[in-house]
Protein backbone atom coordinates (compact mmCIF):
# COMPACT_ATOMS: atom_id res chain seq x y z
CA UNK A 1 0.00 0.00 0.00
CA UNK A 2 1.52 3.61 -0.79
CA UNK A 3 1.66 6.52 1.29
CA UNK A 4 -1.57 8.05 0.22
CA UNK A 5 -3.58 4.77 0.74
CA UNK A 6 -1.83 4.10 4.18
CA UNK A 7 -2.88 7.59 5.06
CA UNK A 8 -6.77 7.89 3.64
CA UNK A 9 -6.48 4.14 6.00
CA UNK A 10 -5.57 5.66 8.82
CA UNK A 11 -8.10 8.40 8.55
CA UNK A 12 -10.40 5.73 7.89
CA UNK A 13 -10.33 4.30 10.79
CA UNK A 14 -10.45 7.52 12.87
CA UNK A 15 -13.72 8.33 11.76
CA UNK A 16 -15.03 4.80 12.14
CA UNK A 17 -13.94 5.03 16.00
CA UNK A 18 -15.34 8.49 15.98
CA UNK A 19 -18.83 7.00 14.58
CA UNK A 20 -18.55 3.76 16.63
CA UNK A 21 -17.93 6.15 20.02
CA UNK A 22 -20.79 8.53 19.36
CA UNK A 23 -22.95 5.35 18.61
CA UNK A 24 -21.87 4.62 21.77
CA UNK A 25 -22.62 7.28 23.94
CA UNK A 26 -26.00 7.76 22.26
CA UNK A 27 -26.66 3.73 23.56
CA UNK A 28 -25.88 4.74 26.85
CA UNK A 29 -28.15 7.60 27.43
CA UNK A 30 -30.73 5.61 25.79
CA UNK A 31 -30.42 2.60 27.91
CA UNK A 32 -30.50 5.55 31.50
CA UNK A 33 -33.96 6.76 30.20
CA UNK A 34 -35.16 3.15 29.47
CA UNK A 35 -33.88 2.17 33.22
CA UNK A 36 -35.75 5.28 34.52
CA UNK A 37 -39.31 4.35 32.89
CA UNK A 38 -38.72 0.70 33.59
CA UNK A 39 -38.22 1.48 37.40
CA UNK A 40 -41.05 3.50 37.10
CA UNK A 41 -43.50 1.66 35.94
CA UNK A 42 -42.57 -1.30 38.00
CA UNK A 43 -43.56 0.25 40.75
CA UNK A 44 -46.94 1.19 39.22
CA UNK A 45 -47.48 -2.14 38.25
CA UNK A 46 -46.84 -3.34 41.80
CA UNK A 47 -49.27 -0.89 43.07
CA UNK A 48 -51.81 -2.62 40.56
CA UNK A 49 -50.99 -5.85 41.67
CA UNK A 50 -51.50 -5.01 45.37
CA UNK A 51 -54.59 -2.78 44.49
CA UNK A 52 -55.94 -6.53 42.84
CA UNK A 53 -54.87 -8.78 45.63
CA UNK A 54 -56.70 -6.72 48.41
CA UNK A 55 -59.65 -5.37 46.66
CA UNK A 56 -63.52 -7.24 46.35
CA UNK A 57 -64.02 -5.13 42.67
CA UNK A 58 -62.99 -7.10 39.70
CA UNK A 59 -59.29 -7.26 39.00
CA UNK A 60 -57.59 -4.56 37.01
CA UNK A 61 -56.53 -5.69 33.68
CA UNK A 62 -52.38 -4.93 33.56
CA UNK A 63 -51.67 -7.29 30.76
CA UNK A 64 -51.27 -4.93 28.21
CA UNK A 65 -48.74 -2.60 30.40
CA UNK A 66 -47.00 -6.19 31.33
CA UNK A 67 -46.31 -6.74 27.87
CA UNK A 68 -45.25 -3.46 26.93
CA UNK A 69 -42.24 -3.36 30.07
CA UNK A 70 -40.70 -6.57 29.40
CA UNK A 71 -40.38 -5.39 25.70
CA UNK A 72 -38.79 -2.45 26.81
CA UNK A 73 -36.79 -4.54 29.60
CA UNK A 74 -35.90 -7.07 26.45
CA UNK A 75 -34.80 -3.81 24.06
CA UNK A 76 -32.57 -2.28 26.90
CA UNK A 77 -30.71 -5.77 27.67
CA UNK A 78 -29.87 -5.69 23.26
CA UNK A 79 -28.62 -2.31 24.08
CA UNK A 80 -26.90 -2.96 27.03
CA UNK A 81 -25.39 -5.72 25.23
CA UNK A 82 -24.09 -3.06 22.14
CA UNK A 83 -22.54 -0.95 25.16
CA UNK A 84 -20.71 -3.56 26.72
CA UNK A 85 -19.36 -4.83 23.77
CA UNK A 86 -18.17 -1.54 22.15
CA UNK A 87 -16.66 -1.07 25.92
CA UNK A 88 -14.77 -4.09 25.32
CA UNK A 89 -13.04 -2.85 22.47
CA UNK A 90 -12.08 0.78 23.14
CA UNK A 91 -8.24 1.35 22.53
CA UNK A 92 -8.25 -1.48 19.76
CA UNK A 93 -7.50 -0.44 16.24
CA UNK A 94 -8.01 -2.66 12.93
CA UNK A 95 -4.45 -3.17 12.86
CA UNK A 96 -4.19 -5.51 16.43
CA UNK A 97 -6.48 -7.45 13.60
CA UNK A 98 -5.73 -10.11 11.22
CA UNK A 99 -8.39 -8.61 8.70
CA UNK A 100 -6.23 -9.08 5.51
CA UNK A 101 -8.01 -10.84 2.62
CA UNK A 102 -5.01 -13.34 2.20
CA UNK A 103 -6.19 -14.80 5.49
CA UNK A 104 -9.47 -15.96 3.89
CA UNK A 105 -10.51 -18.15 0.98
CA UNK A 106 -13.53 -16.48 -0.67
CA UNK A 107 -15.90 -16.64 -4.54
CA UNK A 108 -17.81 -14.10 -5.55
CA UNK A 109 -21.25 -14.77 -4.08
CA UNK A 110 -23.45 -17.40 -6.14
CA UNK A 111 -26.60 -16.31 -4.60
CA UNK A 112 -27.55 -19.96 -3.83
CA UNK A 113 -28.20 -21.68 -0.79
CA UNK A 114 -27.61 -25.34 -0.05
CA UNK A 115 -31.05 -26.94 0.41
CA UNK A 116 -32.43 -27.51 4.36
CA UNK A 117 -35.45 -29.50 4.61
CA UNK A 118 -36.22 -29.56 1.34
CA UNK A 119 -36.21 -26.23 0.47
CA UNK A 120 -34.07 -23.47 -1.73
CA UNK A 121 -34.25 -19.92 0.34
CA UNK A 122 -31.89 -18.07 -2.52
CA UNK A 123 -34.83 -15.99 -3.58
CA UNK A 124 -35.71 -15.10 -0.31
CA UNK A 125 -32.66 -14.31 0.93
CA UNK A 126 -29.31 -14.04 -1.04
CA UNK A 127 -30.38 -14.02 -5.11
CA UNK A 128 -30.50 -10.17 -5.04
CA UNK A 129 -26.57 -10.36 -4.26
CA UNK A 130 -25.64 -12.66 -6.98
CA UNK A 131 -22.40 -12.13 -8.56
CA UNK A 132 -22.58 -8.44 -6.62
CA UNK A 133 -20.89 -9.37 -3.24
CA UNK A 134 -18.27 -11.60 -1.69
CA UNK A 135 -18.79 -15.48 0.05
CA UNK A 136 -16.31 -16.36 2.31
CA UNK A 137 -15.47 -19.67 1.77
CA UNK A 138 -12.93 -20.51 4.74
CA UNK A 139 -10.22 -19.03 7.31
CA UNK A 140 -6.83 -20.52 6.74
CA UNK A 141 -4.92 -18.31 9.31
CA UNK A 142 -3.67 -20.14 12.35
CA UNK A 143 -4.14 -19.72 16.16
CA UNK A 144 -5.85 -16.80 15.77
CA UNK A 145 -8.26 -15.42 18.86
CA UNK A 146 -9.34 -12.15 17.17
CA UNK A 147 -10.59 -11.91 13.64
CA UNK A 148 -12.03 -9.07 11.62
CA UNK A 149 -14.05 -10.20 8.39
CA UNK A 150 -13.58 -7.13 5.57
CA UNK A 151 -15.83 -5.16 4.79
CA UNK A 152 -14.68 -5.47 0.99
CA UNK A 153 -12.35 -7.23 -1.17
CA UNK A 154 -11.38 -7.08 -4.36
CA UNK A 155 -13.54 -3.79 -4.56
CA UNK A 156 -16.59 -6.24 -3.83
CA UNK A 157 -18.70 -6.10 -0.45
CA UNK A 158 -18.31 -9.17 1.63
CA UNK A 159 -22.13 -10.18 2.10
CA UNK A 160 -22.23 -14.05 3.34
CA UNK A 161 -19.93 -16.51 5.29
CA UNK A 162 -20.32 -20.09 3.55
CA UNK A 163 -21.11 -23.39 4.84
CA UNK A 164 -18.11 -24.56 7.44
CA UNK A 165 -16.11 -21.47 6.90
CA UNK A 166 -15.11 -21.69 11.03
CA UNK A 167 -16.01 -24.37 11.63
CA UNK A 168 -14.21 -25.72 15.01
CA UNK A 169 -12.18 -22.82 14.80
CA UNK A 170 -10.08 -21.88 17.80
CA UNK A 171 -11.08 -17.86 17.47
CA UNK A 172 -12.17 -16.20 20.94
CA UNK A 173 -13.38 -13.19 19.01
CA UNK A 174 -14.67 -12.22 15.49
CA UNK A 175 -15.73 -9.47 14.10
CA UNK A 176 -18.30 -8.82 11.27
CA UNK A 177 -19.00 -6.62 8.70
CA UNK A 178 -22.32 -4.10 8.26
CA UNK A 179 -22.46 -5.55 5.00
CA UNK A 180 -23.34 -9.06 5.68
CA UNK A 181 -26.38 -10.66 4.88
CA UNK A 182 -25.97 -14.24 5.16
CA UNK A 183 -24.41 -17.06 6.83
CA UNK A 184 -24.47 -20.55 5.46
CA UNK A 185 -25.33 -23.90 7.82
CA UNK A 186 -22.57 -24.70 10.31
CA UNK A 187 -20.29 -21.89 9.54
CA UNK A 188 -19.43 -21.44 13.40
CA UNK A 189 -20.35 -25.14 14.57
CA UNK A 190 -18.10 -25.88 16.90
CA UNK A 191 -16.20 -22.49 18.03
CA UNK A 192 -16.31 -23.52 21.76
CA UNK A 193 -13.74 -20.27 22.16
CA UNK A 194 -16.03 -17.83 20.40
CA UNK A 195 -18.65 -16.63 23.70
CA UNK A 196 -20.10 -13.39 21.68
CA UNK A 197 -20.28 -12.40 18.51
CA UNK A 198 -22.17 -9.20 17.41
CA UNK A 199 -24.22 -9.30 14.60
CA UNK A 200 -25.06 -6.83 12.20
CA UNK A 201 -28.21 -5.16 11.49
CA UNK A 202 -29.22 -6.07 8.00
CA UNK A 203 -28.32 -9.60 8.42
CA UNK A 204 -31.08 -11.68 6.50
CA UNK A 205 -30.26 -15.27 6.43
CA UNK A 206 -28.91 -17.96 9.61
CA UNK A 207 -28.48 -21.54 7.97
CA UNK A 208 -29.28 -24.76 9.96
CA UNK A 209 -26.61 -25.40 12.86
CA UNK A 210 -24.48 -22.23 12.24
CA UNK A 211 -23.81 -21.29 15.53
CA UNK A 212 -24.27 -24.96 16.97
CA UNK A 213 -21.97 -26.34 19.73
CA UNK A 214 -20.08 -23.38 20.03
CA UNK A 215 -18.65 -20.87 23.25
CA UNK A 216 -21.41 -18.35 22.32
CA UNK A 217 -22.62 -17.52 26.72
CA UNK A 218 -25.03 -14.70 24.85
CA UNK A 219 -26.14 -13.73 21.60
CA UNK A 220 -28.58 -10.54 20.01
CA UNK A 221 -30.57 -11.19 16.87
CA UNK A 222 -30.91 -8.06 14.98
CA UNK A 223 -34.04 -6.78 14.16
CA UNK A 224 -33.74 -7.82 10.59
CA UNK A 225 -33.86 -11.32 11.08
CA UNK A 226 -37.59 -13.32 10.92
CA UNK A 227 -36.20 -17.16 11.31
CA UNK A 228 -33.86 -18.26 13.45
CA UNK A 229 -33.00 -21.67 11.46
CA UNK A 230 -33.35 -25.01 12.75
CA UNK A 231 -30.21 -25.88 15.06
CA UNK A 232 -28.94 -22.71 14.76
CA UNK A 233 -27.86 -22.38 18.77
CA UNK A 234 -28.53 -26.31 19.95
CA UNK A 235 -25.59 -27.42 22.21
CA UNK A 236 -24.46 -23.99 23.10
CA UNK A 237 -24.16 -25.39 26.90
CA UNK A 238 -23.12 -21.63 27.89
CA UNK A 239 -25.80 -19.77 26.92
CA UNK A 240 -27.45 -17.64 28.37
CA UNK A 241 -28.83 -15.03 27.12
CA UNK A 242 -30.50 -14.82 24.08
CA UNK A 243 -32.21 -11.75 22.68
CA UNK A 244 -34.43 -11.81 19.73
CA UNK A 245 -35.44 -8.80 17.08
CA UNK A 246 -39.03 -7.32 17.00
CA UNK A 247 -39.21 -8.35 12.92
CA UNK A 248 -39.18 -12.20 14.57
CA UNK A 249 -41.44 -14.73 12.26
CA UNK A 250 -40.51 -18.59 13.35
CA UNK A 251 -38.61 -20.29 15.48
CA UNK A 252 -37.04 -23.44 13.91
CA UNK A 253 -37.07 -26.96 14.60
CA UNK A 254 -34.36 -27.65 17.98
CA UNK A 255 -33.29 -23.98 17.17
CA UNK A 256 -32.22 -23.84 21.02
CA UNK A 257 -32.31 -27.31 22.56
CA UNK A 258 -29.92 -28.64 24.78
CA UNK A 259 -28.44 -25.04 25.82
CA UNK A 260 -29.39 -25.79 29.26
CA UNK A 261 -27.99 -22.59 30.82
CA UNK A 262 -30.89 -20.83 28.78
CA UNK A 263 -33.22 -19.93 32.00
CA UNK A 264 -35.84 -17.52 30.15
CA UNK A 265 -36.69 -16.40 26.75
CA UNK A 266 -38.89 -12.94 25.72
CA UNK A 267 -40.62 -13.78 22.67
CA UNK A 268 -41.49 -10.60 20.75
CA UNK A 269 -44.59 -9.65 19.55
CA UNK A 270 -45.44 -10.60 15.83
CA UNK A 271 -43.82 -14.05 16.37
CA UNK A 272 -46.05 -17.28 14.32
CA UNK A 273 -44.41 -20.40 14.53
CA UNK A 274 -42.43 -22.34 17.17
CA UNK A 275 -41.13 -25.77 15.83
CA UNK A 276 -40.76 -28.75 17.92
CA UNK A 277 -37.56 -28.89 19.96
CA UNK A 278 -37.00 -25.72 19.73
CA UNK A 279 -35.98 -25.36 23.76
CA UNK A 280 -35.78 -28.89 25.02
CA UNK A 281 -33.45 -29.60 28.00
CA UNK A 282 -32.79 -25.70 28.83
CA UNK A 283 -33.94 -24.08 32.12
CA UNK A 284 -36.86 -22.43 31.22
CA UNK A 285 -39.49 -22.48 33.82
CA UNK A 286 -41.81 -20.15 32.61
CA UNK A 287 -42.81 -18.76 29.11
CA UNK A 288 -45.19 -16.52 27.45
CA UNK A 289 -46.79 -16.88 24.30
CA UNK A 290 -47.82 -13.42 22.36
CA UNK A 291 -50.85 -13.18 20.89
CA UNK A 292 -49.62 -13.53 17.28
CA UNK A 293 -48.57 -16.76 18.03
CA UNK A 294 -50.16 -18.83 15.34
CA UNK A 295 -48.35 -22.27 16.00
CA UNK A 296 -46.73 -24.20 18.43
CA UNK A 297 -45.30 -28.02 18.56
CA UNK A 298 -46.62 -29.88 21.76
CA UNK A 299 -42.73 -30.93 21.78
CA UNK A 300 -41.46 -27.72 21.85
CA UNK A 301 -39.62 -28.44 25.56
CA UNK A 302 -39.24 -32.31 26.23
CA UNK A 303 -39.08 -34.60 23.08
CA UNK A 304 -41.14 -37.80 22.60
CA UNK A 305 -38.23 -40.27 24.16
CA UNK A 306 -37.60 -37.73 26.56
CA UNK A 307 -40.16 -38.97 30.26
CA UNK A 308 -38.21 -36.30 32.19
CA UNK A 309 -40.75 -34.61 34.93
CA UNK A 310 -40.55 -31.16 33.55
CA UNK A 311 -42.67 -28.35 35.60
CA UNK A 312 -42.90 -25.29 32.81
CA UNK A 313 -45.58 -22.71 33.34
CA UNK A 314 -46.57 -21.48 29.75
CA UNK A 315 -48.59 -18.32 29.11
CA UNK A 316 -51.22 -17.95 26.05
CA UNK A 317 -52.09 -14.28 25.77
CA UNK A 318 -53.94 -14.90 22.39
CA UNK A 319 -56.86 -16.95 21.93
CA UNK A 320 -55.97 -18.83 18.67
CA UNK A 321 -52.67 -20.44 19.33
CA UNK A 322 -52.70 -23.83 18.05
CA UNK A 323 -50.59 -26.27 20.14
CA UNK A 324 -49.78 -28.77 17.04
CA UNK A 325 -49.40 -32.76 17.63
CA UNK A 326 -51.27 -36.32 17.25
CA UNK A 327 -54.49 -36.33 19.00
CA UNK A 328 -53.14 -38.51 22.10
CA UNK A 329 -49.68 -36.07 22.38
CA UNK A 330 -50.23 -33.90 25.39
CA UNK A 331 -47.81 -30.26 26.06
CA UNK A 332 -44.76 -32.09 27.30
CA UNK A 333 -43.52 -31.16 30.35
CA UNK A 334 -46.07 -28.35 30.82
CA UNK A 335 -47.81 -28.49 34.19
CA UNK A 336 -50.29 -25.36 34.40
CA UNK A 337 -51.15 -23.35 31.69
CA UNK A 338 -52.63 -19.32 31.83
CA UNK A 339 -54.48 -19.07 28.68
CA UNK A 340 -57.87 -16.58 27.56
CA UNK A 341 -61.53 -18.03 28.46
CA UNK A 342 -62.78 -19.66 24.92
CA UNK A 343 -58.98 -19.67 24.00
CA UNK A 344 -57.72 -22.84 21.85
CA UNK A 345 -55.31 -23.31 24.66
CA UNK A 346 -58.47 -23.74 27.06
CA UNK A 347 -59.76 -26.46 24.99
CA UNK A 348 -56.69 -28.12 25.11
CA UNK A 349 -55.41 -28.11 28.79
CA UNK A 350 -59.31 -29.38 28.96
CA UNK A 351 -59.08 -32.22 26.65
CA UNK A 352 -55.75 -33.19 28.04
CA UNK A 353 -55.87 -32.59 31.61
CA UNK A 354 -53.67 -30.24 32.00
CA UNK A 355 -53.73 -27.40 35.13
CA UNK A 356 -54.83 -24.06 34.25
CA UNK A 357 -55.85 -20.96 35.46
CA UNK A 358 -57.18 -17.38 34.12
CA UNK A 359 -55.05 -15.07 32.38
CA UNK A 360 -55.95 -12.19 34.75
CA UNK A 361 -54.44 -14.22 37.81
CA UNK A 362 -50.82 -14.45 36.22
CA UNK A 363 -48.31 -12.41 38.28
CA UNK A 364 -45.08 -12.37 36.84
CA UNK A 365 -43.08 -11.84 40.19
CA UNK A 366 -44.42 -15.42 41.40
CA UNK A 367 -42.62 -16.93 38.60
CA UNK A 368 -39.23 -15.62 38.44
Amino acid sequence: MNDVGQRLKVLEDKVKILEETLETLKNMQLSEQMEEYIQSKSKSLRMVNLINEVSDTPSLDFGKEQEKLESIQSAKRAIDYQIESALKNVGTFSDDYPDDPRYFNYELESGLIPKQRGENKSKEALAPYSGKGIRIISYNGFDSDRIIVPKEIDGYPVVSIGKSAFKNATISELILPSSLIGIMEDAFEGCKNLTKLDLPEGLLYLGDNCFANSGLDSIVFPNSIKEISSSCCSNCQELSNVVFGNKLKIISNLAFGNCSKLRRISLPEGIEEIGYCSFVSTSIKTIIFPESLREISHSIFQNDFDFGNLQITCVFLGTNTVIAGRTLETFSGVNLIYCLAGSYAQKYAREHNIPMKPLSEFTMKEHI
